[in-house]
């Protein structure tokens, strides 16, 4: 999972336990999950959408329309919420049966900067409220959809607090932890990259490189095509408890990203467990990690300065500390589960209320 599922599973629990009734309808992927499950207790609905689309099986498209309409008719929601990431959008925009239905939107990746987007301005222009998931993604929904502007607002989206191990203290020997989905723009690359530069100074380090994805063949070709097989170690996807434990015993979490991060739930995960971040200066990267404070702030795609930044703390134990002690604070007063999770049950319980009258 990425930030936007990790985020919406946790959203679609907190309201849930609210005394929401939720149903979530989502796009297969590799075809593996049932049709239909339970997630949190919660049903989940899976239609073959997203990869009919990419092949222009316009056939199979159009039967998963009609089986989302169907769906809709039998829940009859008062809201309808819209995790926007990618093509996703396409899916609410082509069923015609939600048009009475209050929508609110969530933005998380959207189209490059300064970029028209006809189908996200229709969204958004429709939309009762469109919550955006970092300052710099607010930005690009004004742009595309200046006109409804006054309707979106900022709603950081963070997760619970983890529960820290008691006895997990930082790891005799210098480890470096970078997380998150195996994709090409998340920089897993060159993490390995700049971290053979770190090794040259601190011979002891170790990489551990936690996710699944695309990019795992490939990474595990670089690290031994760079002969690191002993210094960095890819674990796949972990349970949750294991992750924060790692968290705990890093000295420092990598968020080297080349692509605008719509926010960076992995960056306040580390922070949680008083880890130091050095991540890219990018997106909603920077609205996470203060530069010289909570970690580093690096420029996009540039292992050299990742490589300084990476010694920097490695050799410092007074400054990762600091800026531990500091993301942990921070990850407390900026970005707070309860907080979030009450103001979106703000967000849709206005949306709610302006549902049309007569509408089904």
């Amino acid at each position: 999972m990425g930030g936007m599922e990790t985020f919406s599973s946790h959203l679609v629990a907190a309201l849930q336990a609210r005394g929401y009734q939720n149903l979530v309808i989502a796009s297969h992927k590799s075809g593996t999950l049932r049709d239909v499950s339970q997630a949190v207790g919660v049903p989940v609905h899976r239609v073959h959408y997203m990869q009919p689309l990419y092949r222009h099986d316009l056939k199979t498209v159009l039967r998963s329309r009609k089986k989302v309409e169907r769906i809709w008719e039998d829940f009859r929601p008062d809201v309808a919420v819209l995790h926007i990431g990618g093509m996703l959008a396409l899916l609410q925009r082509a069923t015609a049966v939600t048009a009475s239905t209050p929508l609110v939107a969530i933005a998380y990746d959207l189209a490059p900067v300064g970029t028209p987007s006809p189908t996200l301005k229709q969204l958004f222009d429709r939309a009762r409220r469109t919550v955006a998931i970092s300052k710099a993604r607010l930005q690009d929904a004004r742009f595309i959809a200046p006109d409804s502007a006054d309707r979106m607002s900022l709603i950081y989206p963070c997760i619970p607090w983890r529960a820290l191990h008691p006895n997990v203290e930082r790891s005799a020997f210098p480890l470096v932890l970078m997380a998150g989905r195996m994709d090409p723009a998340k920089g897993f690359d060159l993490a390995v990259e700049s971290f053979r530069m770190v090794l040259g100074q601190v011979p002891d380090a170790r990489l551990v490189l936690v996710g699944d994805g695309p990019m795992v063949p490939a990474v595990r070709e670089l690290v031994r095509r760079l002969g690191l097989d002993g210094s960095v170690r890819l674990t796949g996807h972990l349970p949750e408890a294991e992750l924060t434990r790692l968290y705990q015993q890093a000295w420092l979490s990598l968020v080297p990203s080349r692509h605008s991060e719509s926010f960076g739930l992995v960056a306040l995960e580390a922070m949680q467990a008083a880890c130091p971040v050095i991540a890219s200066d990018t997106g909603g990267l920077a609205e996470i990690v203060l530069d010289g404070e909570t970690g580093f702030l690096v420029p996009v795609d540039d292992a050299q300065a990742l490589a300084q930044r990476m010694l920097k703390l490695l050799q410092d134990g007074d400054l990762r500390a600091r800026m531990g002690s500091a993301g942990q604070a921070r990850a407390r007063a900026e970005f707070d589960w309860e907080t979030c999770i009450a103001s979106y049950d703000d967000v849709l319980l206005q949306a709610a209320s302006e549902r049309q009258p007569g509408s089904p």
